[in-house]
């Protein structure tokens, strides 16, 4: 009966195994799930900030320079 007792032990540790690295696997697939999002959400603040500031330069390029009354930034 020892070595029952032996094998039954060895499946036991073997199953914790597969549960730990499943369980690893899962923890991983979600911390990479969001680390994509934020990436995706800067990638957009910058297409948007440069975007931004493409509209800021050509406003900026057709007023010949000179700041007009809409301008938020306009300091007395």
């Amino acid at each position: 009966m020892g070595w029952l007792a032996l094998l039954k032990a060895v499946l036991g540790l073997a199953q914790s195994l597969t549960g730990y690295l499943r369980d690893k696997q899962l923890i991983d697939a979600g911390e990479a799930k969001a680390i994509a999002t934020q990436l995706e959400g800067s990638l957009h603040a910058l297409e948007r900030a440069n975007e931004a500031r493409s509209n800021a330069v050509r406003r900026f390029d057709d007023d010949n320079g000179v700041p007009d009354d809409t301008d938020t930034n306009l300091r007395d």
